[in-house]
């Protein structure tokens, strides 16, 4: 899970922590590297910019699973879809399907 604003929690599908090397130290830290969240979970609840950010604060890569075409998406969840891409592209998060 992850927290977002107004004491609300993003559900995420799985996650994997690594020992990570800074780029800026020698020195490493435990953090969140990958996690996957689900499509319906992302872009047909729900949720805002800003719970797209946090949840780009908080992993280096995203996996969105069961992504449909995007003409069988509503003009809601398309929005929202888009939202998502733009908030992992300006976090450069690295993203895959």
């Amino acid at each position: 899970e992850v927290k977002v604003a107004m004491g609300r929690v993003l559900p995420i599908k799985s996650a994997n922590r690594a020992a990570l090397k800074k780029k800026s130290s020698a020195s490493s830290e435990a953090r969140h590297v990958v996690c996957a969240v689900g499509f319906d979970e992302m872009c047909v609840a729900e949720r805002s910019a800003h719970d797209f950010i946090a949840l780009a604060a908080s992993f280096w890569a995203v996996v969105l699973t069961d992504v449909p075409r995007i003409a069988a998406m509503t003009p809601d969840s398309l929005r929202r879809f888009i939202t998502f891409i733009d908030a992992m592209y300006e976090a450069r998060v690295l993203l895959a399907p």
